[in-house]
């Protein structure tokens, strides 16, 4: 256990020092992923969790939003430019997209079923979300959708908080929160299937759920301190959320979930509550949270795997899951140890 805790500490210069880190939140992330991967193997006809793998991508969202918002408002207080912001996301994300989507689109230069690459040239781009699912490169449309989210948001957010105070800018994001979601609620009926691609996929629907975690990261003061007086009401909350997320699958459900479980798991609620204590212990589990840090190569490898141990997706089965886990875990690592961290570091001296 005490070389997985040396395994999953990230030092400062990588991590940066922005943000305090919280391992139960990469437990999350774990969780989060476990379902994704167990979601793709739709790929070869094995169909876990009812198609619910959307949800893991809405907890991602929303995590990624609460973080990125404590980082920029960070660099607001300390008078970071933002082009650090941006030059640091690119270190951290593009390199293992380049290098995965590139490889592969080489190695599978000859396969009839490669001979398009116009969704490899897309997921470069960071524009897969405007094409239908489906493929190698299907999955990537999420962080197309994230990064496209993440070109604009930073300048509102940076913009309105120079001409507005924090409650004003709250008011207009979650009013803008809402009306996404009528509209959405509106074009997705009478079927309300969230999860088809289309319009969906685009940043101004799904992807808006980033703006619950930023919500959250712009009043955290004022929403811990309501949770810990109302916990066990947030805490039945919570459950009706869980619930209703995973029976209607629709994506505010999952994002408010996740952001009131990241208000649960705060210091000041855990420190008065045994049963915020006994969650987060089993979300700080180091095993799962290390999971969780390796969740973004995990992503980015998973459907790669599943395509050659099935043949390029011909065997219609996994026959030893755990053997197959065992080896994505091995390539997440690889490429989280031998090549994310490494170039984070590099950022990190430079910056």
């Amino acid at each position: 256990m005490k070389s997985l805790r040396k395994l999953t500490h990230i030092p400062s210069v990588v991590r940066g020092q922005s943000i305090n880190y919280r391992p139960e939140l990469d437990g999350i992330r774990g969780l989060s992923i476990v379902v994704i991967v167990f979601h793709h193997f739709d790929y070869v006809g094995a169909h876990y969790f009812g198609g619910r793998g959307f949800l893991g991508v809405d907890i991602f969202f929303v995590l990624s939003g609460f973080l990125i918002t404590q980082i920029l408002l960070k660099y607001r207080n300390e008078g970071i430019k933002l082009r650090r912001f941006y030059l640091r996301r690119v270190a951290r994300l593009y390199p293992i997209l380049l290098l995965s989507t590139l490889g592969l689109s080489f190695y599978l230069r000859n396969d009839y079923q490669f001979l398009d690459r116009t969704p490899a040239i897309h997921t470069i781009l960071y524009i897969k979300n405007f094409w239908p699912w489906g493929g190698l490169f299907g999955p990537m449309w999420s962080l197309s959708a994230e990064e496209q989210f993440y070109l604009i948001f930073p300048l509102i957010l940076l913009l309105g908080l120079k001409f507005f105070t924090k409650k004003s800018l709250s008011f207009f994001l979650t009013v803008w929160l809402g009306v996404i979601w009528c509209i959405a609620l509106n074009e997705s009926a009478p079927t309300f299937n969230f999860n088809a691609d289309g319009i969906f996929n685009l940043v101004v629907f799904r992807p808006s759920i980033i703006l619950v975690g930023a919500l959250i990261a712009l009043n955290i003061s004022q929403l811990e301190e309501l949770v810990g007086r109302f916990y066990y009401v947030s805490l039945t909350v919570l459950v009706a959320l869980i619930y209703g997320a995973i029976s209607f699958q629709f994506p505010p459900l999952a994002g408010l979930a996740t952001g009131l479980l990241i208000l649960q798991l705060s210091s000041s609620v855990t420190q008065r509550y045994r049963i915020a204590r006994g969650i987060k212990v089993i979300l700080s589990f180091a095993p799962l949270a290390w999971i969780g840090l390796l969740s973004y190569s995990i992503y980015i490898w998973h459907l790669p795997m599943i395509f050659f141990s099935t043949d390029h997706f011909t065997i219609q089965a996994i026959t030893n899951i755990p053997l197959f886990l065992g080896k994505l875990l091995t390539i997440a690592a690889l490429s989280f140890y031998l090549v994310e961290r490494p170039i984070l570091k590099i950022f990190a001296r430079r910056h």
